[in-house]
């Protein structure tokens, strides 16, 4: 297409941007002529004709449209491209079209929307082609259902998102319900459970923080490459509008950033061209991400069991506050077992402490008692390691505590005898083990079976 611009020449009418005029953008055999005026474009679409003339092609007016942004055509339609000797074919003019995957809207309050619902769309159905897959095979373990996830469905998330940013709300939205509702059926949560144990449990990244970090990256490459490049010019001159009060694509980044539940300071205008200060915002919204996170759990009684939790270190001690990673509690091999531990550290059981607390059933802490002893609340701890009234639950704690005494290091079993009588920190250490969490939650899962059938869970 190296002879396109002889019949395409620059008109008065083309697009202009920064130090270049552009009239037509190819990618591979998808071509777009853009115009500021009618004429322009029809112009355009004769020239476009007589190239395909020459280059014995023909031009498809099926696959092709007009749209005009931020405004309506007279008539149906405006403009036609001829097809063969002295023979011309309208060509419609469409409220929407997809280009390179992206759909864009004429309608300039909205003109990215219809992507995310679309991404959005295609995603959820990946999301089904795994859980397909799971009734077939059984359920997958979470480390290999989340490599899906970042292979299938992530693709469909991210889509986009160094151009189409995320300062609607409710577009971006749509997303983290896909991205949501997949990790909950990942690890077999309901909606009962916080949002943010969807991350901080499974090593996986909020789509907003995500789709914000390549979109800053994004940003670093624009404005290192050379100047008459599109991408810079496009950049330079979405900077001139911001600081000329009117909307681009630096207000839409700003407002993006300014919406995160952090504080997260916008460079000026005169440091967004600094490759060193994008990348000190990069650090700063992935750092700001984890600690937001943390903040969230630390701050929940719900996810008691989870506060102050560490992970190892370099020499194998329980010493770092990590706060997105896949715990070691969801790679234990039995799904039931597994679904059955974290439905106790993530507060999805049906413990009195926790179903007390859930609408009409709601009863003050204090009255949450054990449906067992009738004596203290009911808490997995309480159940666990405290009850002595079910004879049958005192033999499955018997078994348990032998299991894993044999299972535990030397190290772990002096470290587990440290909680020093404290109920709560002695659950917490004791989900901690590395060495035996495949027979805690084995436990986990006979003390549930057990309860279900003495209180009628």
């Amino acid at each position: 297409m190296a002879d396109l611009p002889e019949f395409i020449p620059t008109d008065t009418a083309d697009i202009q941007l920064g130090r270049v005029s552009i009239t037509h953008l190819e990618q591979a055999d998808d071509v777009v002529l853009m115009s500021t005026t009618a004429e322009g474009l029809q112009r355009k679409l004769d020239g476009m004709s007589r190239w395909c003339a020459k280059n014995f092609m023909l031009f498809n007016a099926s696959k092709s449209a007009v749209m005009i942004i931020g405004g309506r055509a007279k008539h149906a339609a405006l403009f036609s491209v001829g097809v063969g000797e002295g023979e011309r074919v309208e060509i419609g003019v469409v409220a929407t079209v997809t280009y390179l995957g992206i759909t864009l809207s004429s309608r300039t309050d909205q003109f990215m929307r219809k992507h995310y619902t679309d991404k959005a769309a295609m995603a959820k159905r990946a999301s089904r082609v795994i859980s397909g897959v799971q009734q077939l095979v059984g359920t997958l373990p979470v480390q290999v259902a989340t490599h899906l996830y970042m292979a299938l469905v992530d693709p469909h998330l991210t889509h986009g998102c160094e151009v189409v940013l995320d300062h609607v709300d409710g577009a971006r939205e749509e997303m983290e319900a896909v991205q949501n509702m997949f990790v909950r059926k990942v690890i077999r949560v309901g909606m009962r459970c916080m949002e943010v144990i969807l991350f901080t449990e499974t090593g996986l990244i909020p789509i907003r923080y995500r789709r914000l970090e390549f979109s800053l990256r994004f940003l670093v490459y624009a404005t290192q490459c050379p100047r008459g490049h599109y991408v810079r010019e496009a950049m330079e001159e979405a900077v001139k509008l911001d600081f000329g009060g009117d909307k681009s694509w630096i207000s839409d980044l700003r407002t993006t950033i300014q919406r995160l539940p952090f504080h997260c300071a916008f460079p000026t205008h005169d440091l967004l061209g600094d490759p060193d200060v994008v990348g000190h915002l990069i650090k700063i919204v992935r750092d700001g991400a984890r600690v937001d996170l943390q903040r969230r759990v630390e701050a929940s009684p719900k996810l008691y069991l989870l506060h102050g939790r560490m992970e190892k270190d370099e020499d194998g001690g329980l010493t770092r506050t990590v706060p997105v990673f896949l715990r070691h509690y969801l790679k234990v091999a039995n799904p039931a077992h597994r679904v059955a531990l974290s439905q106790v550290l993530l507060s999805g059981h049906k413990y009195a402490v926790e179903t007390g607390r859930r609408g009409k059933s709601y009863r003050a802490r204090v009255d949450r008692t054990c449906r067992l002893c009738n004596q203290v609340v009911e808490t997995p701890e309480h159940v666990w390691l405290e009850c002595d009234v079910a004879g049958q639950l005192v033999q499955l704690r018997r078994d348990m505590v032998g299991d894993v005494g044999a299972l535990c290091t030397p190290n772990e079993l002096d470290w587990m005898t440290e909680a020093d009588g404290d109920i709560v920190e002695t659950m917490k250490r004791l989900v901690a083990l590395r060495s035996a969490v495949s027979r805690v939650a084995q436990y986990a899962f006979d003390v549930s079976r057990f309860m279900a059938r003495e209180v009628q869970w």
